[in-house]
């Protein structure tokens, strides 16, 4: 989690986190790092106690990691997304999901761009 977020809550910096799973547990979300969002206590209740917020950490973990952010190897392989429920594939699937994500939003950005200045560090696809 650490080397995918950092140390520090990812909506107000605050240094004193604790993980917020962005596809809950009772949703079929996993204990996967894509999944999990460092969040202080403050941030971590109030995305619970607002629907809206806590959807919006979910759309960026799309934006991000792609649909399947909240899978495990168990998951990707009861749905065929890998041939083995085994690490390295599950790690090179992911990886690619995250590659086809970051195209998206890149192509998203550059069609905003069009219609006014927007920076969107994608210029290294």
């Amino acid at each position: 989690m650490k080397r995918i977020y950092g140390e520090e809550c990812v909506i107000c910096m605050n240094p004193t986190v604790a993980i917020h799973h962005r596809k809950f547990r009772g949703q079929s979300g996993r204990n996967n790092p894509r999944n999990g969002a460092p969040l202080c206590q403050e941030c971590h209740e109030h995305v619970h106690e607002h629907p809206e917020a806590a959807e919006q950490l979910r759309q960026d973990a799309i934006d991000r990691f792609g649909p399947y952010y909240y899978f495990d190897k168990y998951d990707c392989f009861f749905h065929a997304l890998i041939d083995e429920p085994e690490n390295k594939p599950f790690e090179d699937f992911m990886e690619a999901e995250e590659r086809k994500a970051y195209e998206v939003l890149c192509a998203r950005n550059q069609r905003k761009e069009r219609l006014g200045p927007v920076g969107d560090g994608c210029e290294d696809i």
